[in-house]
C-alpha cells in the first residue's frame, strides 16, 4: 500500500501521513481475495467454511468498490451453503445413531445457513435446493416445493430436484405428480435405484402393480442385494395372492437387512391375514408385528393396523380393537373406512382375512 511520503525533520507542510481510520482498505486489493480464494481450497470442516464467512462478512463490513462486495457476497453465499451441507450431512449421521434431538438442532443449523446464502445471494440456486430439502424434512412442504419449482427456473439441467420434488408429493399424496418427477429424472439417468423404488411405491399405493412389479424388477436387476425392493415387491406379490412369493421376498429381505421395519411388517401382514392357513403364523406374526413396530416406531399406523390383524389371529380380539383405535387415530383420511371395517370385525370377534386382487381389474378401475 503506497502512503504519503513522510515529511523531513522540522519540515512544516500541509502534507500529512493518513490517519489509520482513512487507510486504504486491504479488502479492495485483488491480492486480499486471491488469498481468501486460497484458503477455500482446503475447506472441509464446519470451521474452516466459518472462517471463511467471517472474513467475508468483517469486509462487507468496510467500504468494498463494488466488484469486491459482489464477490464477497457470493463468496459468503457459498461458504454459508457449504457449511450448512456440513450441517446436514451431521444431522443424517446422528439421526441414524438414534439421536433425534442433535438431528434437529444441526438441521437447524443446516437451514439457517442455506437462508443466509441465499440472501448473499438469491441465484444460488443450489442453496435453494439445499433449503427446499430442509424445508421438507421440516414439514414445511409448499415452501419445500416453491424452492424446488425455483431451481428449476434457474438451473433447469439439475435433474435431481426432481426427485426431492417427488418425495415431497409422494408424502403429501400426490401420487400421480411423485410418479410423473420420479420419470423425469430417469429421462436422464435410466438406472437411478432411488426414483425406480420410489416410483414404485407411488405405482404400489394407487393399486398400479403391474407398473410397481416392473419398477421393483427394474430395480433388483440394477441392485440384486436391494432388501428395500425386496419387502415392497414382497407387499405387491401379497396384494396379488401370490403368497409364495411373497413370502420369499420377505424372507430374502430380513436375511440381506434384519432390521428392516418394512419387511418385518410385510411377513407380519402375510402370516396374519393370508387366506391360505399354510402360509399363517400366529405366533410368528405377532413377534414380526411387535418388530416391526420397535423398528418404525407408532407413528406409522400401518404397523399398528399389522399388530392389530395379528392380535385379532391369535383370538386377542379385546387386543386388536384397542391397537386398530390407535392406527384410526394417525392414519390418512383415505384409509379410515378400510381401518374401520376391520374394527368392525375385530369388535364381533373375527380375524381379517385377506383378498387377492386380479392385477387386470385393479387396473381397468373395477376394484377400488
Amino acid at each position: 500500500i503506497l502512503m504519503a511520503e513522510r515529511p523531513a525533520i522540522g519540515q512544516t507542510s500541509a502534507a500529512k501521513t493518513i490517519p489509520p481510520a482513512a487507510a486504504v482498505n486491504p479488502a479492495n486489493s485483488p491480492k486480499y481475495w486471491a488469498s481468501v480464494f486460497a484458503k477455500t481450497q482446503d475447506a472441509r470442516s464446519a470451521d474452516d467454511f466459518g472462517d471463511v464467512i467471517e472474513i467475508c462478512e468483517r469486509a462487507l463490513a468496510t467500504k468494498l468498490a463494488p466488484e469486491h462486495a459482489k464477490y464477497a457476497k457470493e463468496l459468503a453465499a457459498w461458504a454459508y451453503n457449504r457449511r450448512g451441507e456440513v450441517y446436514a450431512e451431521q444431522a443424517a449421521a446422528v439421526s441414524d445413531q438414534g439421536y433425534e434431538r442433535k438431528a434437529n438442532e444441526l438441521d437447524a443449523l443446516a437451514l439457517a445457513d442455506f437462508e443466509a446464502s441465499i440472501a448473499a445471494d438469491p441465484a444460488k440456486w443450489k442453496a435453494l435446493h439445499n433449503r427446499g430439502v430442509s424445508r421438507a424434512l421440516h414439514g414445511q412442504a409448499q415452501e419445500a416445493l416453491a424452492d424446488f419449482n425455483e431451481v428449476l427456473k434457474l438451473n433447469p439441467e439439475f435433474v435431481d430436484v426432481y426427485f426431492n420434488r417427488g418425495e415431497v408429493y409422494l408424502n403429501q399424496g400426490k401420487l400421480l405428480e411423485a410418479i410423473a418427477d420420479y420419470s423425469k429424472l430417469m429421462q436422464q439417468r435410466t438406472g437411478d435405484v432411488g426414483a425406480l423404488l420410489h416410483r414404485g411405491h407411488a405405482y404400489r399405493l394407487l393399486k398400479k402393480y403391474e407398473e410397481a412389479l416392473a419398477d421393483y424388477n427394474q430395480v433388483l436387476r440394477f441392485k440384486p442385494d436391494s432388501a428395500a425392493a425386496l419387502a415392497q415387491r414382497g407387499g405387491v406379490y401379497t396384494a396379488l395372492g401370490r403368497w409364495e412369493a411373497a413370502a420369499e421376498d420377505f424372507r430374502q429381505a430380513l436375511k440381506l437387512n434384519p432390521q428392516l421395519g418394512l419387511a418385518y411388517r410385510g411377513a407380519a401382514w402375510l402370516m396374519a391375514t393370508c387366506p391360505e392357513p399354510a402360509y399363517r403364523n400366529v405366533e410368528l406374526a405377532l413377534e414380526s408385528a411387535k418388530k416391526a413396530l420397535e423398528i418404525i416406531g407408532a407413528a406409522d399406523f400401518q404397523c399398528l393396523d399389522t399388530l392389530a390383524a395379528a392380535q385379532a389371529s391369535a383370538g386377542k380380539f379385546a387386543d386388536a380393537k384397542t391397537t386398530l383405535e390407535k392406527a384410526i387415530q394417525t392414519a390418512p383420511e383415505g384409509a379410515i373406512a378400510e381401518l374401520a371395517a376391520r374394527l368392525e370385525l375385530y369388535a364381533a370377534e373375527k380375524p381379517f382375512r385377506a383378498k387377492a386382487v386380479d392385477a387386470g381389474a385393479v387396473e381397468a378401475g373395477a376394484v377400488k
